[in-house]
């Protein structure tokens, strides 16, 4: 469209953040593939399952949250989505609740300026150190978690009265 030049367009891609993307799509199949999803999804089960789904949705929150934290939401997502969607086939749990629950873990970056780029663009213009985004982040984190669980809990796991869990789409 002749909006930029073409050099302008490669000196904006950020090329770091392309091969981390590509890199974690790579172990995130290699996970899955060789079936270290599963056996990552069997030890948080093995430790949250007797205390029900909901607390399997917290453990499993609080892993792809703190992934974000460290490397980037993308890449976080990737990784924990094999495990989010083994934990939920041994539970008998629509997979569609555990993968919005990885999808929000992953979005939800407020602990480091690390995880997101948006909270590292405005760390220096802001004025903001590192131990800032901690301070002020665990709050957010836990209303984010508590929203996100309880509502993909009412939604998808918690019974209709009937035993059964709750449709995705109510017919009636």
């Amino acid at each position: 469209a002749g909006c930029i030049r073409p050099a302008e367009a490669q000196r904006a891609l950020n090329v770091q953040v392309l091969v981390v993307i590509a890199a974690a799509l790579g172990i995130g199949k290699a996970i899955e593939t060789t079936g270290l999803a599963t056996a990552a999804a069997q030890g948080v089960l093995a430790v949250a399952e007797p205390f029900g789904p909901v607390v399997v949705l917290v453990a499993l929150y609080l892993l792809t949250n703190l992934l974000t934290e460290i490397i980037t939401n993308n890449a976080a997502a990737v990784l924990m989505l094999p495990v989010a969607m083994a934990a939920a086939s041994s539970l008998g749990a629509p997979p569609v609740a555990f993968g919005v629950l990885v999808a929000v873990a992953a979005s939800a970056s407020f602990l480091t300026p690390i995880g997101y780029q948006t909270n590292l663009m405005v760390m220096a213009p802001g004025g903001y150190r590192f131990s800032d985004y901690a301070r002020v982040g665990w709050p957010v984190t836990l209303l984010v978690m508590g929203t996100a669980v309880g509502i993909i809990s009412l939604v998808w796991l918690l019974p209709n009265g009937s035993g059964n869990p709750r449709p995705l789409y109510p017919t009636s």
